[in-house]
């Protein structure tokens, strides 16, 4: 089982691991890595620009990013207050 099947399993596909939050976080992780294995630490922050490009990719879905903001609720209970919901236009 890989990682990325563990993490899916316990935060849930597009779950915290969709968020800023966890995105900053990562990369952090990420440049400290960098860091203590003596590599440019800009390599961490290009590893946080790619976790961002795949949050804006998965942005532009039918299915949004809801937990774009994790771990603060959003309002309403429908796509349409949804904060940061890109829906696609009608054709």
């Amino acid at each position: 089982m890989g990682l990325s099947f563990l993490i899916a399993h316990v935060f849930g596909h597009r779950g915290a691991t969709h968020s800023l939050v966890f995105t900053a976080g990562a990369t952090l992780i990420a440049v400290v890595c960098c860091l203590i294995f003596h590599l440019p630490w800009a390599y961490g922050l290009i590893f946080g620009w790619g976790w961002l490009s795949h949050l804006l990719a998965d942005a532009i879905t039918p299915e949004g990013l809801p937990c774009l903001l994790w771990p603060f609720k959003r309002v309403g209970k429908n796509r349409q207050n949804q904060l940061f919901y890109l829906q696609p236009p009608r054709r």
